[in-house]
C-alpha cells in the first residue's frame, strides 16, 4: 500500500512545497484511511498536515495516534449515550465535531448545540474572543472541543471550556495571488487540478477546464450552474469536500423555512450562512423543491429574497447537478440516451425564464467517470486553506479588466452581429471572471490564453441557450467576441497583458496622458459645451437625460419621462391624462421615487404612431439597471480617491518643506479642475449624487416586479428613449473612470513623494528599519521563567543556565542570517526579568521593547495585567501591521493560549520557530501547529 498510494514526488510536487510550505499535504490519506473518510476532506486534509513532515508523510506511530483520537473523540450516533455517561460520571469529556455559538441576549451567554450527542451547552465568552477563535460565531468551526459537566441544583448541563480549531484562519490573498507569478500557466492549472485530488497527466487540458468550471460558483458570487451527466464523473464530492462555504441538498429535500427564513423563530436560512448552494440529483427532486422553484428563480434573477418580513440581498450561487440515462457512443464515450436531457427534473425548472437565468450548462458526459488511475496520490493543497482562498477571491472584482479587453455580440442568422443580451452578457463574464480567478488572479495572461477562457466561457454559456431553443425557438442565439483593446490587437500571443489599458512593460498608459487632455476627453453636448449634470432650477440629469420625476408647481409631468418611473404611477393609478397635460397624483411621494419641482412647463404629450415596445423597453431596464449600480459604485470609489488625497495633506508633518506643500497643492488644484469638467455648470456633491443613484437603482427594482396595463399611455410621447438613457449613463460611466483613472495616479504619486517619519506620538506604531524585512522574536518571560523554576528548582544556578544556553542558541541558531531584529519582552519590571534582552547583541540592526505586566491603580495598590491576553493582542496586531515586512518569527513560550499568534504568523505566510525550555513545557496544541522547534533543555 505504502508504494502504491505513496510514490516519490515530481518537480511540480516539490516546487508546490517550497512555495506553499505547510499549507501541502497528501491527498491519498484522506482516501485511503477509513476513518478519515468520516470526515469532510477540508477537515481531514487539515488534521494530517498538522502531523506529517514536509513530504506530507506521517510516520506508522503519529498515522495510529490519529486514528485513535478520531475514534475516541468523533463518536457515532449510537455511542452518543456513552459519551453522555462519560460526561456525567467523568465531569469532562473531548468531542469533535462542527460547533457553531449563538448568542442569546435574554439569558446573557453564549450557547451551543453538540450534534454528536445532541445536547445544548454553553459556551466559555473567552473562546470566542478576537484573539481565540471569533468565528465560532460566524457560522462556527471544526474542532475538538472539551466540555465539563455541570451540576446546577437537581440538574445540570454541558459547558465548553477549551476548543482546538481543525480549520484554516485569515490565509492571505495578496501572498496567494504573488504566487502565482512564480508558476506558469501549466503548472498552476496542474496544481490547481492536483488540489481537486485528481492527477493531472490523467487528463487533457481541455477537461481539466472543465474540471476547473465547477469551482466558478465557488468563486464568483450570483453564479448559477447547471450539470447533467452520468454518475461517477466526482459532481457531488467536488461540493462536498472542497469548502466549508458550499453546501449540497439532495434532491432539493429542504423546506423554505430552512433555505431561506423561519418566520416563527426569525432565524436566517442556509442560503445566507454559505457561498454555494448545490441541488444535487434533480433528476429525482423531492416535492419540497417544486416550491422552491419560483423562490429560486427570484434569486437568480435580482439576487433578492423575499419571504414574510425578510427582504434581503444575498450574494448566494447555486448550482443544480442530476444524473441521466446514457449509452455508449460509437468511440466508447458515453452520450445522452435520449435528446431531452431535462424530461426528468422538475417541470418548473424546464421553463425558458428559469433555463436563461443559468449562467453556464456543463455537459457531463465530456468528462470520465473517477477511477483508481485518475487519483492523486502525491501533494496538493490542502482543501481548507484553498477553499479560504476561494471564499476571499469571491470579493475581487474582475468586470473592468474584462470589458477594457474583449466585447460580446450575437450572431444573426445572417452572420450579422447584433448588440448581445444583458443576460447573455453577465453570464459570459461571470463565468470569465471565475476562469481570471482561477487560473489568472495575478491579471497577466496571453492573447491565446484570454481566447481560451472567453471561447470556453461562450461554449457554457451557449449550451443553455442551445437547450433552451429546444423548448421556444425564439431563443436562437449565437454568441460570439472580439477583443477591443489596442495593445492587446497587435501583440503577439507570448506577449503579456498585465492590466486593462497597460503597454507591455507595466506602466499605465493612463499615466501618460495629460490631465487636462483626460478632463477635455470627458462626453460634450452637440453644441460644444460641457455636459450637464444638473438644471439651473435643481433638477437632477445626466447630459440631459432625466433621473427625477420633473413636475411643475401643480404636480404635472414637465419633462420626458423614464419607462420605470410610468411602469410604478400606471401600477398605482397614479398618472391621469388631464388639461393637456398628464397629472400626477398628490400620494406619489409615498412611493419613494426621486422627483423635483421646476418652473418649467408641463409637458404636453402629442399622439404618435407607433406604440411603446415594452419587450425592448423590458430588456433595456435591465441593462440600465446595472448601469445605475456601475454609477453608484463608481462614484462612491470616486468619494473615497478625493477624501484620501484630502486626508494624506492633512497628516502632513508641520515642518514639510515648502516645496512638498506646493506641490501637493497643486494636485489639488488639478484635481479639482478635473471635477469641475466633469460637474459643468456647478459641481453636484459626489456623496448626494451616489444617494441619488441609490434611489433610482431601487426605484428601476422596484419596477421590474410589476406588469401594469400601459395601453392608455403607449401612444403619447411622453417615455425617454430608454436607449438613450443607457447611452448617457455608459458616457457618465466614461466620465467616472477617467476622474477616477487621474486621480489614482495623483494619489500614487502622492504617497511616493511623501517622506517617511516616526511619529513623536507614541499612540501612533512606528516604522521599522525604513520599511526593510525584519525577523521578529517573541518572549513570554514569565512562562519561561517558571518553566525553568520548575526544571530546576533546587539549583540556585538555573538563571545562570537559562543565560549561557539560551544566549549561545540565539547567537548560533540564528543571528548567524544577519539582517533585522526586533524582540518583544511580556514580563515585569525585575532584575531575573529584565536579562533576558542582554541575550542578544546590540547594535543598529537590532531593536527591543520591554512591555511591563505591572500596572498601578489609581488608590496606589498594585494590579498585575493579563500577560497572556495582552501579549496576544499586541503581537496579533504588530504581525498584521507588518506582515510584509516580518520575514520570520521566533516565539519563546510553551503556552498553548498563543496558539492563535502562530495561526496569525502562518495565515501571512510568516515562518514560526517555537522555542521552550523543554518537551515538557511546550503544549502539544503548539506543537501540532508548528513543527519547527528549538528545545534549550532535552
Amino acid at each position: 500500500m505504502i508504494s502504491r498510494h505513496f510514490p516519490a514526488l515530481d518537480e511540480l510536487d516539490k516546487k508546490i512545497r517550497d512555495h506553499f510550505r505547510n499549507r501541502v499535504v497528501r491527498k491519498s490519506y484522506a482516501t485511503s484511511v477509513p476513518v478519515l473518510k468520516k470526515l469532510p476532506r477540508y477537515i481531514s486534509e487539515f488534521i494530517v498536515n498538522q502531523h506529517s513532515d514536509e513530504n506530507g508523510f506521517l510516520r506508522k506511530d503519529v498515522l495510529e495516534e490519529i486514528v485513535n483520537d478520531l475514534k475516541k473523540f468523533f463518536p457515532e450516533k449510537k455511542d452518543k449515550e456513552l459519551y453522555k455517561s462519560r460526561a456525567l460520571e467523568l465531569g469532562t469529556v473531548d468531542l469533535i465535531g462542527h460547533f457553531e455559538v449563538n448568542t442569546d441576549l435574554r439569558q446573557g451567554s453564549y450557547k451551543t448545540y453538540i450534534k454528536s450527542i445532541d445536547e445544548k451547552a454553553s459556551v466559555n465568552k473567552d473562546l470566542i474572543l478576537p484573539t481565540k477563535y471569533p468565528d465560532l460565531l460566524r457560522g462556527g468551526l471544526w474542532g475538538k472541543a472539551t466540555f465539563e459537566y455541570l451540576r446546577r441544583g437537581d440538574g445540570g448541563m454541558m459547558n465548553m471550556i477549551d476548543f482546538e480549531s481543525y480549520q484554516e484562519q485569515k490565509p492571505t490573498l495578496k501572498r496567494y495571488i504573488m504566487k502565482r507569478n512564480q508558476f506558469t500557466t501549466t503548472e498552476w492549472l496542474d496544481m490547481l487540478i492536483k488540489t481537486l485530488g485528481l492527477e493531472p497527466a490523467s487528463f487533457t487540458r481541455e477537461k481539466k477546464l472543465l474540471y476547473l468550471t465547477r469551482l466558478i460558483p465557488l468563486v464568483e458570487p450570483c453564479t448559477n450552474t447547471l450539470e447533467m451527466g452520468p454518475p461517477g464523473t466526482g459532481k457531488s464530492h467536488t461540493y462536498e469536500n472542497l469548502s466549508f462555504y458550499s453546501r449540497s441538498i439532495l434532491g432539493g429535500d429542504i423546506t423554505m423555512a430552512r433555505f431561506i427564513y423561519n418566520q416563527s423563530t426569525r432565524h436566517n436560512g442556509v442560503i445566507f450562512n454559505y457561498d454555494m448552494i448545490c441541488f444535487d440529483e434533480i433528476n429525482k427532486p423531492k416535492s419540497n423543491l417544486t416550491t422552491l422553484i419560483p423562490k429560486l428563480q427570484q434569486i437568480m434573477a435580482s439576487n433578492r429574497v423575499e419571504r414574510g418580513e425578510l427582504d434581503a440581498q444575498t450574494d448566494v450561487s447555486l448550482v443544480f447537478q442530476g444524473n441521466i440515462d446514457f449509452i455508449k457512443g460509437p468511440s466508447g464515450n458515453p452520450k445522452p440516451k435520449y435528446v431531452d436531457h431535462f424530461k426528468d427534473i422538475p417541470k418548473g425548472m424546464k421553463d425558458p425564464a428559469f433555463l436563461d437565468r443559468i449562467h453556464g450548462y456543463i455537459q457531463g458526459w465530456d468528462l470520465p467517470a473517477v477511477a483508481d488511475n485518475h487519483l492523486n496520490h502525491k501533494l496538493g493543497l490542502i482543501s481548507n486553506y484553498f477553499g479560504e482562498i476561494l471564499h476571499k477571491l469571491r470579493g475581487e472584482d474582475f468586470t473592468n479588466f474584462i470589458d477594457s479587453t474583449v466585447s460580446f455580440f450575437k450572431l444573426d442568422p445572417s452572420g450579422s452581429k447584433k448588440a448581445i443580451s444583458l443576460r447573455d452578457s453577465i453570464s459570459v463574464k461571470h463565468l470569465i471572471s471565475g476562469f481570471l480567478k482561477l487560473l489568472h488572479p495575478h491579471k497577466k495572461l496571453t492573447r491565446d490564453e484570454w481566447n481560451e477562457i472567453t471561447t470556453i466561457a461562450i461554449t457554457l454559456r451557449q449550451n443553455v441557450l442551445d437547450r433552451i431553443k429546444r423548448i421556444d425557438d425564439n431563443f436562437n442565439r449565437k454568441i460570439d467576441f472580439s477583443f477591443i483593446s489596442d495593445e492587446l490587437q497587435g501583440m503577439d500571443a507570448a506577449e503579456q497583458v498585465s492590466s486593462p489599458g497597460m503597454p507591455k512593460g507595466g506602466t499605465s498608459a493612463t499615466s501618460k496622458v495629460p490631465l487636462s487632455t483626460k478632463a477635455s476627453a470627458l462626453p460634450a453636448t452637440e453644441s460644444g459645451s460641457e455636459p450637464e449634470d444638473e438644471s439651473e432650477d435643481g433638477t437632477l440629469e445626466t447630459m440631459g437625460i432625466p433621473l427625477q420625476l420633473v413636475l411643475d408647481a401643480d404636480n404635472y409631468i414637465a419633462a420626458k419621462i423614464p419607462y420605470w418611473y410610468l411602469k410604478i404611477l400606471a401600477e398605482k393609478g397614479m398618472l391621469r391624462k388631464q388639461k393637456g397635460g398628464l397629472k400626477v397624483a398628490e400620494t406619489f411621494s409615498s412611493l419613494n421615487i426621486p422627483y423635483a419641482k421646476t418652473r418649467r412647463d408641463r409637458l404636453s404629450p402629442s399622439v404618435h404612431g407607433e406604440s411603446l415596445d415594452t419587450h425592448l423597453e423590458e430588456a433595456l431596464l435591465e441593462e440600465i439597471q446595472k448601469t445605475v449600480k456601475d454609477l453608484k459604485e463608481k462614484s462612491s470609489e470616486c468619494i473615497d480617491l478625493i477624501n484620501d488625497i484630502q486626508q494624506m495633506k492633512f497628516n502632513i508633518d508641520s515642518d514639510s518643506s515648502s516645496e512638498e506643500i506646493s506641490w501637493i497643492q497643486l494636485i489639488e488644484t488639478e484635481i479639482k479642475s478635473l471635477l469641475s469638467a466633469i460637474s459643468c455648470k456647478r459641481y453636484i456633491d459626489l456623496k448626494r449624487e451616489s444617494v441619488e443613484f441609490e434611489k433610482i437603482h431601487e426605484t428601476i427594482t422596484m419596477s421590474m416586479a410589476l406588469t401594469p396595463n400601459l395601453l392608455e399611455f403607449e401612444k403619447l410621447d411622453i417615455v425617454v428613449d430608454s436607449q438613450q438613457v443607457k447611452s448617457h449613463l455608459e458616457d457618465k460611466i466614461e466620465a467616472y473612470q477617467a476622474l477616477e483613472s487621474a486621480a489614482s495616479i495623483k494619489q500614487k504619486t502622492l504617497k511616493s513623494r511623501i517622506p517617511l517619519k516616526e511619529s513623536r506620538d507614541k499612540k501612533k506604531e512606528k516604522v521599522f528599519f525604513k520599511g526593510e524585512p525584519f525577523k521578529l522574536f517573541v518572549f513570554d518571560v514569565h512562562n519561561f521563567h517558571n518553566s525553568m523554576r520548575d526544571k530546576f528548582g533546587n539549583d540556585p544556578n538555573y538563571m545562570l543556565k537559562l543565560e549561557n544556553v539560551l544566549a549561545k542558541k540565539i547567537k548560533d541558531l540564528v543571528l548567524p542570517q544577519g539582517g533585522n531584529y526586533l524582540a518583544f519582552f511580556f514580563a515585569s519590571k525585575a532584575p531575573e526579568y529584565e536579562k533576558y534582552p542582554t541575550f542578544f547583541p546590540k547594535g543598529k540592526n537590532f531593536r527591543w521593547f520591554f512591555e511591563d505586566m505591572v500596572k498601578k491603580k489609581e488608590d496606589g495598590k498594585i494590579k498585575f495585567s493579563d500577560v497572556d491576553a495582552l501579549l496576544s493582542n499586541k503581537v496579533s496586531a504588530f504581525l498584521a501591521l507588518y506582515k510584509d515586512q516580518i520575514e520570520h518569527l521566533t516565539f519563546c513560550s510553551g503556552d498553548k493560549d498563543f496558539h492563535s499568534i502562530i495561526e496569525d504568523a502562518k495565515a501571512y505566510d510568516i515562518p514560526v520557530t517555537l522555542c521552550a525550555v523543554a518537551r515538557e513545557f511546550l503544549a502539544r496544541d503548539l506543537h501540532r501547529i508548528e513543527r519547527d522547534v528549538i528545545l534549550l533543555f532535552s
